[in-house]
């Protein structure tokens, strides 16, 4: 377990809400830091076949393909270079927690004119150094750990007239001894407490929500988001009992147009992390099962599809050194490369999904887990990386009314089309298939077993 800072150190363009471009003066431009942003690791091992995955959550709204290749190409340079080990760099699974209020990451929210200057890429170093130096630490604080897990269900509203998905799904890590390693937490919601007034970095509610577990078990947590496609916390509350917000030496900025709104806005993000933190608490006080004793699995695939997406492919036009993937709409021939991966935690089966996925295109990749028998399917959204929203095929081929009234219009316009949905199980579906095939050998298996006979020295 590992956590490193990854706040920005000058000011910077914030993220998520409009654009701004060919209007530097339009852009989100914060000063200075709220709360800070973490990249926190957690790293699992299996000592008898070598097997090691870590998780890294990080507060940002989420990185293009382009970086996550980047990021997952370092770590195993890193490791090889400082350790002489060979990680295989997919085995390091970024997922974003999507914050509105932190750094953009990607360009989008950026003044698209500059093209030297699309993004601040000295933040983007401080980023992709940050995931890479939290999972080799966690990597490196490997031992003997018992896993227990298990599920609560908190409300969050959606846009997805099909499904939901409000399972928390909660896996803490102790050692021999009983104390408490850590604590991982998978729900799903938008962390968009904050408005787009807001002009200071902040993790949003998922801030509030790992302090107060952190301080609660005494151990680092690390919030891992899920299908947040059009997914909202249900509770904001304005208060909460508190004389002061989670974060009271921040950086304070002030609306002046709007005196006293800002905090308010710090204390519903204080209140509504808080009290989706006390979901966690709950459960943990009532009784956890312990993960099953059946090793780590790994297996990813590589897929392609053609994506749709006009807007996308317009500003590929306006500014070519944005880091999109080469999104052309126009050319049914052309595709981009995407990746889906898969890990096998005992009986607990974690699945990626690149972008804001809708709960019911995470469902699909859940679905064909359960009716090849893999229980405990979690999917996760915004990993390993994100290429805009996920929505499935029956979204695609609603009428325009039903459209327009759950608002998917937008969501649309921010996805990469409905190719995506068919290429994407279609990976899910190849990657049980060859684990069928295999006998329980999945495709792309390495050994660090150095590693672990290293520990056990």
């Amino acid at each position: 377990m590992a956590r490193v800072d990854i706040s920005p150190k000058n000011p910077i363009n914030l993220s998520g809400y409009g654009f701004c471009l060919g209007a530097a003066e339009g852009c989100r431009l914060a000063l200075d830091v709220h709360d800070p942003l973490y990249a926190t690791a957690v790293a699992f091992a299996d000592p008898q076949n070598g097997e090691v995955v870590v998780f890294v959550g990080f507060d940002g709204v989420g990185i293009f393909p382009f970086d996550a290749d980047v990021i997952q190409a370092r770590v195993q340079t890193r490791m090889y270079e400082e350790k002489g080990l060979y990680f295989q760099g997919e085995r390091l699974i970024p997922v974003a927690t999507h914050s509105h209020a932190g750094p953009d990451t990607t360009g989008l929210w950026g003044d698209m004119m500059d093209l030297d200057n699309i993004r601040d890429e000295e933040y983007i170093n401080i980023l992709r150094e940050g995931i890479v130096d939290a999972a080799i630490q966690a990597i490196d604080d490997l031992g003997d750990v018992e896993l227990v897990w298990t599920k609560t269900s908190l409300e969050n509203r959606t846009n997805d007239c099909f499904n939901t998905d409000y399972d928390m799904y909660i896996i803490q890590g102790k050692r021999p001894d009983a104390e408490t390693l850590f604590t991982m937490v998978r729900w799903a919601a938008h962390p968009t407490v904050y408005g787009s007034d807001n002009l200071a970095v902040s993790a949003d509610w998922v801030g509030p929500f790992r302090k107060k577990i952190d301080e609660a078990t005494g151990a680092l947590s690390v919030y891992l988001q899920g299908p947040i496609g059009g997914v909202y916390p249900e509770e904001r509350p304005d208060e909460c009992g508190l004389e002061e917000e989670a974060f009271p030496d921040g950086y304070k900025y002030e609306n002046p147009n709007d005196p006293g709104n800002m905090d308010a806005q710090r204390m519903k993000v204080t209140c509504t992390g808080y009290l989706i933190a006390q979901s966690v608490l709950d459960a943990l006080d009532g009784e956890l099962t312990p993960v099953a004793d059946t090793g780590i699995e790994f297996n990813y695939k590589d897929f392609e599809f053609h994506a749709e997406n006009g807007m996308f492919s317009m500003l590929l036009d306006i500014a070519p050194t944005l880091p999109l993937p080469p999104i052309k709409s126009g050319d049914p021939n052309s595709k981009i490369w995407e990746e889906v991966e898969w890990v096998k935690l005992g009986d607990l089966n974690f699945l990626t999904s690149p972008g804001e996925s809708f709960p019911t295109f995470a469902k699909k990749g859940a679905d064909i887990l359960l009716e090849a028998g893999y229980t405990n399917p979690i999917v996760m959204g915004m990993s390993p990386n994100w290429i805009g929203y996920l929505l499935a095929k029956e979204h695609w081929e609603l009428d325009k009314e039903v459209i327009d009234a759950n608002k998917l219009d937008y969501n649309m316009g921010l996805s990469p089309g409905k190719y995506l949905d068919e290429a994407y199980t279609a990976a899910v579906q190849a990657m049980v298939d060859e684990r069928a095939v295999n006998h329980g050998v999945f495709g792309h298996i390495f050994h660090v077993q150095a590693m672990v006979d290293e520990r056990a020295q």
